[in-house]
């Protein structure tokens, strides 16, 4: 744990991803970057915008998927997710010789959530879960969860506040984020939203208080990418219950290792955005009712 105020922990990489047979790769090269820091590293494996193709052969979890960030925005099967997530687990712990891994496999809520029909958006929240409690009892089963690199595993969502067109109503965003909690006492693993605190018609405060700390096992890990961020946090933790639960802060610098540790670097479209250290810094050492330590400094960027 990085106490309020300390030196921020060393970025992770963190992944949109684009290929999903090339992740357990990143899994091998990830551990190897994270080998030179020896840090606890949250990585989150963002497979895209979720969804459901009946005519997908994957029947275990009911045809429900992903579309990923590759141009054309190719679905991936649950099964698929699962499977290459769970073998970057796999590399991860064949490569590390320290540190631990925190992973994340998550999606998000771009509009329309589910757009191919037939898909239920709360189905969609127990498949995930569903597809969670499989890739942690297949690594108990093999003795992956007693590795010394492997920290947990959890599910999670990129939830953007800022409603349509771009982004989902804050009722469709509910219902994922309540079937993977229904679904809880199968899986025990969080639900990280890694989204933003931004508010709009389509999504008022108490909605986003509610996807970030008020559904009962979800976690926010915010995104900090400029100015306008941390406020708007603040303002949803002051309006709504003043609880504090960060788990670090999520950039999105572009670019090859090492990332600038000035103020800004620029992300993918070449716009200035927080690097690492000043994204987890804004939040750790401006929240003066900060009440939990936080631990992780993940940076974002596609495949």
């Amino acid at each position: 744990m990085t106490p309020a105020n300390a030196a921020p922990p060393h970025y992770s990489h963190t992944w949109y991803v684009t290929n999903p047979d090339a992740v357990p790769a990143l899994g091998a090269s990830d551990a190897l970057y994270n080998n030179q820091f020896c840090a606890t590293a949250m990585v989150i494996l963002d497979w895209g915008q979720l969804n459901r193709h009946s005519t997908d052969t994957d029947t275990q979890y009911d045809h429900y998927g992903m579309d990923d960030f590759a141009g054309g925005a190719p679905f991936v099967a649950m099964n698929i997710v699962a499977d290459r997530s769970t073998k970057y687990i796999e590399q991860w712990e064949a490569n590390a010789t320290c540190g631990s891994l925190d992973l994340v496999v998550g999606t998000n809520n771009s509009a329309p959530e589910c757009p191919t029909s037939p898909c239920n958006i709360y189905y969609y929240g127990e498949n995930l879960a569903l597809a969670i409690s499989n890739m942690t009892n297949w690594m108990s089963s093999h003795g992956y969860l007693n590795n010394p690199y492997f920290l947990d595993l959890a599910g999670g969502s990129d939830i953007e506040g800022d409603g349509l067109p771009y982004w989902d109503t804050a009722a469709n965003s509910r219902q994922a984020v309540d079937g993977y909690n229904t679904s809880w006492d199968s899986v025990g693993a969080r639900f990280v939203d890694y989204g933003d605190p931004f508010t709009s018609q389509y999504f008022a405060s108490g909605d986003q208080y509610y996807v970030n700390w008020q559904a009962t096992h979800d976690w926010p890990l915010p995104q900090d990418y400029g100015s306008g961020f941390y406020p708007a946090y603040d303002s949803l933790d002051q309006n709504n219950g003043d609880d504090w639960e960060f788990l670090g802060a999520l950039s999105q610098c572009g670019g090859a290792d090492p990332l600038p540790t000035g103020t800004y670097c620029l992300d993918a479209l070449g716009h200035n955005t927080y690097t690492p250290t000043t994204a987890f810094n804004n939040i750790a050492n401006t929240a003066p009712n900060l009440q939990t330590e936080m631990s992780y400094s993940p940076n974002i960027k596609n495949q």
